[in-house]
């Protein structure tokens, strides 16, 4: 049984946040196509029996909203994994725009919202006005609140100890598996991180391992269960005893390095 898996349909975002863990203000422009999203949840839908194996997998970005066939993602995710919870981790902002029948369609699809609240500019009140006038199952981040915001800092020289990092982070803490495994272009990957390190590299002239995945459609359900509960080469990378210092509420990003390493 796999918790939880995510999957980010595209990596820019319309608000581009100070200090995004999904390095959004820097990325290049990313946007899943149709067959390869297609493909990929077919190879998820056979491991995991239709999702009965499979708890939630989760749809983001950057902001998921953007994608211009986000809809139908959804209705090819539904399809493939119809015992699964299907999530999409969003701003909101483009949900008060969505025509009507997108939004009836996810609440036909059993599509949940989880909500990240941002800026008091944006009417949170409308939004759930809307969703309740569709009988969307939703739900706003940090207890309601405005998201406080934490960096993810790296160690450019990899010289942590991989493994007291693995057993503090906070994305596996407690938990018998990472909270934020995600699985791009047919590569599943133990964390979010790994899957945008590449972007790091290139910007900045980092070294960051970016191998630390396995191919889903080469493995069974019980190989990549026991993958992604092993320490991964990035986790010599990650300063994971800074990542509980808070930043502050929401920032517009300056594209710095210092922002994301």
């Amino acid at each position: 049984m796999i918790d939880r898996i995510e999957y980010s349909i595209v990596d820019r975002c319309n608000l581009n946040c100070k200090y995004c863990c999904h390095y959004a203000p820097v990325v290049n422009e990313y946007e899943v196509t149709i067959e390869q999203f297609a493909d990929d949840i077919l190879a998820l839908s056979i491991l995991t029996e239709h999702g009965r194996e499979l708890g939630t997998l989760g749809i983001l970005g950057g902001e998921p909203l953007i994608h211009p066939k986000f809809i139908d993602l959804c209705k090819i995710a539904r399809d493939q994994l119809p015992w699964s919870r299907i999530r999409v981790t969003t701003n909101g902002i483009l949900l008060l725009s969505m025509p009507k029948q997108y939004l009836a369609m996810l609440r036909r699809l059993d599509i949940e919202i989880l909500i990240s609240k941002y800026s008091s500019k944006i009417d949170y009140k409308r939004m759930e006005k809307l969703l309740n006038e569709y009988h969307i199952v939703y739900k706003f981040c940090q207890n309601n609140d405005y998201v406080t915001f934490y960096k993810y800092s790296i160690d450019q020289t990899g010289e942590q100890n991989g493994e007291e990092m693995h057993n503090l982070c906070t994305l596996w803490k407690e938990k018998p598996y990472y909270t934020c495994h995600e699985l791009r272009d047919g590569k599943l990957y133990p964390c979010s991180q790994i899957a945008r390190a590449e972007y790091l590299n290139k910007l900045y002239g980092l070294n960051l391992p970016i191998d630390d995945y396995i191919i889903i459609r080469d493995h069974s359900l019980s190989d990549i269960e026991q993958f992604l509960k092993e320490e991964a080469r990035m986790c010599s990378y990650c300063k994971v005893k800074e990542w509980n210092i808070p930043k502050g509420k929401w920032q517009k990003s300056e594209c710095k390095m210092e922002e994301f390493v």
